[in-house]
Parts: C-alpha cells; sequence; structure tokens
C-alpha cells in the first residue's frame, strides 16, 4: 500500500472533521443553533469525510489483495496502487492540490538543484478525482457529472434516442405490449485541454506562495473552466466537444412570463418526461436575477444577497458559473451524462532551448477527455430572456 496516500488521506480526513466540529464549537460558544448554511457546511465536510474514509477502506482491502497475488506469485499489483490517475484529491479542494504541486517542483529542485529541472512532466495529484457522488452543495459542473477512466483514445458508447413505455395490465392468454427503448451507438474520442504559462524565472520557485497562487487560481482553473465550457457549448467541430446545448434530443423550454416561472415550467418538463432532475446550471448574471427578485413590497424572495451562498432554486441546487451564456439555463438529471478521462490534468515544465539561455521556465497543464450523453432527454435548455 502506498504509505504516502493513505498517510494523506487520513489527514484529509482528519481536517475535514476538525472543520465540521469547530463550526458546532462556535455556534455553542455563541450560545445559537447552527444557521442554514453552517448546516450545509457541515454536511458537506461530513460527506466528504465519509468519502475520505472510504477510499481509505478501499486502500487497506487492496493491500490484503497485493499480498495475497504476492503470496501466489504474482506481482501484479493490486487496482487502485500506487500513484497517477487514482490519486486522491478531495472534492473543491484545489489549493491543497496546487501546494502538493509546488512541494513536488520544490523538492526536485532542492534535490537536484534548480538547473536540473528540465524538460519533463512533474509526478503531480489528480485533479479530476473520482468522484461520482452528488455533492451536498456543488460547486462548478464537474461535481454533477459521473467520470470513467478510458483506456483508448478512441471509444463507444450507447445513447438512448427514443422512449415509448407501453406497460399496461394483460389478462391471461393476452399480447404483452411492447415499449420502445431505442439505443444507438456513438462513436467519440477523447480531446486534449491545455495552455502554457509565459515564461517563468526560475528564482520563483525558491518561493512557494508564488507558485501556488499561480498554479491554483490561473493554470487549474482556467483549464478546468474550458473543460467546462466544451461540456456546455462546444459544437462538435473539429476537436471541440459535441456539448449539452448541442446534442440533438435535449428538451427545451421557450421564456414564459417571469424568470421563476419560467424555471419552474423547466423542471416540470423533465418531470413531465419521467425524468428526475438533480441540478441547475446558471450564469452569474441569471443567479443575480433570481436572487434580487422582489414582491410587491420590496421583499426578497429568497432572502437577498445575504441567503446567496444556499444556492437553491425550486428545490434543487444551483451551480453559477460563466462557463453558461448569460440568458440560458440548464436543469438536468447529470447522471446521464459521462466525464471520459483518458488523461487528467498533469503539469509539465520546460527550461529547454531559449528558456535554457534565459533561465526561465514555461509550465503546461494538459488533460485528455472525452464527454458522453447517455440519455438527452435528461437534459432541458431553458431561455431566460423575455
Amino acid at each position: 500500500m502506498s504509505t504516502k496516500m493513505y498517510d494523506r488521506l487520513r489527514a484529509d480526513h482528519s481536517e475535514l472533521l476538525r472543520e465540521a466540529r469547530d463550526l458546532g464549537a462556535k455556534a455553542t460558544t455563541e450560545g445559537r443553533d447552527l444557521t442554514d448554511e453552517e448546516r450545509e457546511q457541515v454536511g458537506s465536510l461530513t460527506a466528504q469525510a465519509a468519502g475520505v474514509k472510504t477510499r481509505m477502506e478501499q486502500l487497506s482491502a487492496d493491500e490484503k489483495l497485493r499480498k495475497a497475488m504476492g503470496d501466489l506469485g504474482d506481482s501484479m499489483p493490486a487496482p487502485g496502487m500506487g500513484g497517477g490517475p487514482d490519486e486522491y484529491v478531495p472534492a473543491g479542494r484545489g489549493s491543497k492540490w496546487a501546494r502538493q504541486v509546488a512541494g513536488k517542483l520544490i523538492t526536485q529542485a532542492e534535490r537536484h538543484g534548480i538547473k536540473a529541472l528540465t524538460s519533463g512532466s512533474i509526478d503531480v495529484p489528480a485533479i479530476v478525482e473520482q468522484v461520482v457522488e452528488l455533492p451536498v452543495r456543488p460547486t462548478r459542473i464537474l461535481d454533477l457529472i459521473p467520470r470513467r477512466r478510458l483506456t483508448d483514445n478512441t471509444y463507444e458508447y450507447l445513447r438512448q434516442t427514443a422512449r415509448t413505455n407501453n406497460a399496461a395490465v394483460v389478462a391471461d392468454f393476452g399480447t404483452k405490449p411492447t415499449s420502445v427503448y431505442t439505443v444507438a451507438a456513438v462513436e467519440d474520442r477523447a480531446r486534449v485541454i491545455a495552455h502554457l504559462s509565459e515564461p517563468i524565472p526560475e528564482r520563483y520557485f525558491a518561493d512557494h506562495a508564488e507558485l501556488v497562487n499561480l498554479i491554483d487560481r490561473e493554470m487549474r482553473e482556467d483549464a478546468l473552466l474550458a473543460l467546462e465550457t466544451e461540456i456546455l457549448t462546444g459544437d462538435g467541430t473539429g476537436e471541440h466537444f459535441t456539448g449539452i446545448v448541442n446534442v440533438s434530443g435535449t428538451l427545451t423550454q421557450a421564456w414564459s412570463s417571469d424568470i421563476l416561472t419560467t424555471t419552474r415550467k423547466a423542471r416540470t418538463a423533465l418531470e413531465t418526461a419521467f425524468q428526475q432532475p438533480n441540478a441547475w446550471v446558471l450564469n452569474p448574471a441569471d443567479w443575480e436575477r433570481i436572487d434580487l427578485l422582489t414582491d410587491n413590497e420590496n421583499r426578497y424572495y429568497f432572502g437577498g444577497p445575504a441567503a446567496i451562498a444556499t444556492r437553491m432554486l425550486h428545490g434543487l441546487p444551483v451551480v453559477v458559473t460563466p462557463a453558461i451564456t448569460a440568458g440560458v439555463g440548464l436543469l438536468a438529471d447529470w447522471s446521464q451524462a459521462r466525464l471520459r478521462v483518458r488523461e487528467d490534468m498533469r503539469l509539465d515544465a520546460d527550461r529547454s532551448g531559449t528558456n535554457f539561455t534565459k533561465n526561465q521556465v514555461v509550465l503546461r497543464v494538459e488533460g485528455r477527455f472525452g464527454f458522453d450523453i447517455t440519455r438527452p432527454s435528461a437534459f432541458v435548455e431553458i431561455d431566460l430572456t423575455a
């Protein structure tokens, strides 16, 4: 078993529980109950802690399997052992990922000297983690979509194109009705999402905080935003994904009276089609419109800006992101989509050629992904403009 990984998981587990306990202790000290926001935070933290504990148990089980295989003379590692694509990073904890990346860079530089930091990949923790349960409060589109590993660049999956339920009571000796569940095979391939940094002076690698800021707030977030934008709006040409709004068979909801009526009708449209939506995706401008809605006496319907952290609409969580165009909303059962991961986001460093002569390093964040929609009728695109 990777002792380093297990220790990191154990540390993450303790930190998550500590944060949850601190919230409870704060409310107790102040002589009050938890606020709705604090209650949601505690629920999210404990859910993440449970996921980490499950991963720890899986590692322990894998170690037992590896030993058993070793006793049989088979040197094959157990599934999930070691680092690389299966390395765990809790959802929403990007700064920790960046600190780990920076630590690896600095360790390598200290061990071999900064001049040895030549072209090549740096072994970093996975950005796209294997988390498939919908978080208590999803904060980005990737939180909503289950992930699957790809073993090749090309792949095939089945997409449902028609569904007609003809199930009915049948008398003795009667002919049973036939329901229609039409599926079509879709062939696709993984696409590269990547970008480069500007040249960075080598001396910056001695400044841990600055490196964390660069990797986490700039390169990582921008690469993930590009991935989410492709998932939503890719037009299917060239290297682009075929995003949700361009997949044939999705539902549409036209503007109706006002934004609350329109969004409520979108939920009705999915439920009428026997789909169970679980989250909205809205542009920040559209969420602001909803959050600031007032009645005839200027009272906020949803508590106003002070309550924005709850981000719930018609009983379902809302992911707010600039990846979707203002004036367009999405509601879906996001379990009917898949993110295919061929290569996790990784960090490459290059100081060859001109970079070498100028004592500078260029960083690259890159990954390879595919995207599937297995049931287009589980998605409704909403027109939010009058």
